[in-house]
């Protein structure tokens, strides 16, 4: 069968597949709406193509099935693809008439395998404008290739996908969003279970944690160890290692490349920096720089490492079984994230002489809030220099939202920061209760409403 007959062949028959048992999961409603290119890029087995397929069916619920076409890139009865082959869907398109009877959706799975394919996403916008929605989905942070990437300036915009949040969670295990009396008790519960098993919805559904490892070594194999030289893969492993047992801690590329070098393994500084930026690259990790006021500052410093699903964390029990902290500002970084700030950009740790802040979040170029993550269950139990580093900061920082997130402690506190008169109010809000609040920025929530399928 040649490629053209076998392209049509999987679209007819996607369009009979019944979609049915698919979970539900959070999404903005105007992303159906807006004509631009949407690409969806995140970690790999993170949701991304049901997250499609959820979005199909809202189409399906509105037209007919035909207005939605789907193609998995990676499907073995299509592989190799080029841009070339993609003109069929044009072609299956105008044979349908689909143009007549409303707005067609295409969405096009695991799209980094096509090379060039930005060549195809430019001339399907720029000939069916309004007409034709195309959203696209990659498991590494940057689709656009830099050969095509300017091709779709202005044409496009990124949806970063995470794993399950908290809401979905629940959500997945069938338990009340609702803080009710007779449903904090089960939400606490469940918090325990979130901070350990992580987001990845087939092994939440299963409840199969050997899923997890299988995916850490999968995404490894697949998408880093391809990107580098055969014989160094037994380093990405060894590295891979590092990067995680170190979540939530600083870290330098010196500091990585002499715990390899005295560990027998034979590697540079600049193939260490390059090693983590794929692992960023592929959301396996995220490096938050320290907020500075002079960029050569926030060059100098150590930037800190946090896992891109708590799962991943579990991995490595002895390092985090005892450390409940830890997955707790694991999440609280991936909460923050989703909603919408980026690392190196509006979100950032904080670093005095002598004490240090969890997170610095920006908004509209200012510094909006700073969060300190504490497993407390009341205020005596949290540490007094967790207070110090919020009050100190405060001040270096001129920031007036102070938060601590705790384990199960809630209220509001006025503090006195050392050699100051003036007091600063201090919010204190348990975890889950943090988690379950407003999803997005400020901004956004007041010019999109998040929908729930």
């Amino acid at each position: 069968m040649d490629k053209k007959a076998a392209i049509k062949q999987y679209i007819y028959g996607f369009w009979e597949d019944k979609l049915e048992g698919v979970m539900p999961r959070i999404y903005d409603d105007t992303l159906l709406k807006n004509e631009l290119i949407t690409d969806i890029v995140g970690l790999r087995r993170s949701g991304k193509t049901y997250f499609m397929y959820h979005l199909i069916n809202e189409i399906r619920r509105e037209s007919s099935v035909k207005q939605a076409i789907y193609v998995n890139c990676e499907h073995r009865l299509l592989y190799p693809f080029s841009h070339q082959d993609l003109n069929s869907i044009v072609e299956i398109i105008y044979s349908e008439d689909l143009l007549n009877k409303g707005n067609v959706y295409v969405f096009l799975d695991e799209v980094q395998t096509v090379k060039g394919w930005e060549i195809f996403a430019k001339s399907l916008f720029d000939e069916f404008r309004g007409k034709v929605k195309l959203f696209v989905s990659g498991s590494v942070k940057h689709l656009l290739s830099d050969d095509y990437g300017e091709l779709l300036s202005g044409r496009h915009r990124t949806l970063t996908f995470f794993p399950l949040n908290f809401r979905e969670y629940l959500l997945f295990k069938n338990i009340s969003v609702k803080p009710t009396e007779s449903s904090v008790s089960k939400i606490k519960a469940t918090l325990s279970a979130f901070l350990e098993k992580g987001g990845l919805p087939y092994s939440i559904l299963h409840d199969d944690f050997t899923y997890v490892e299988n995916t850490l070594s999968d995404i490894l194999a697949r998408d880093v160890k391809t990107r580098v030289d055969p014989d160094k893969g037994i380093v990405i492993d060894a590295l891979a290692n590092l990067l995680f047992e170190r979540a939530t801690k600083t870290f330098t590329f010196t500091r990585l490349t002499n715990v390899l070098k005295s560990s027998g393994y034979r590697i540079s500084k600049d193939s260490v920096i390059n090693y983590v930026k794929l692992m960023v690259d592929v959301f396996l990790v995220a490096t938050p720089p320290v907020y500075a006021f002079k960029y050569s500052d926030m060059l100098r410093n150590p930037r800190k490492l946090y896992a891109m699903d708590n799962g991943f964390l579990s991995l490595y029990p002895s390092v985090f079984s005892k450390d409940i902290g830890k997955r707790m500002e694991n999440a609280v970084f991936l909460e923050l994230y989703r909603r919408g700030y980026v690392p190196g950009k509006t979100l950032f740790y904080y670093k005095g002489r002598d004490y240090e802040v969890d997170f610095v979040v920006k908004e509209r170029g200012q510094v909006k809030q700073l969060i300190q993550v504490s497993y407390a269950s009341s205020l005596d139990e949290i540490e007094k220099r967790e207070l110090r580093a919020l009050l100190a900061a405060s001040e270096q920082l001129k920031a007036e939202e102070l938060l601590i997130i705790t384990w199960d402690y809630k209220g509001e506190e006025l503090l006195k920061p050392w050699g100051k008169s003036e007091r600063k109010r201090v919010k204190f809000i348990p975890l889950w209760k943090w988690l379950l609040g407003e999803i997005g920025l400020d901004r956004q929530r007041a010019q999109r409403k998040l929908k729930k399928i």
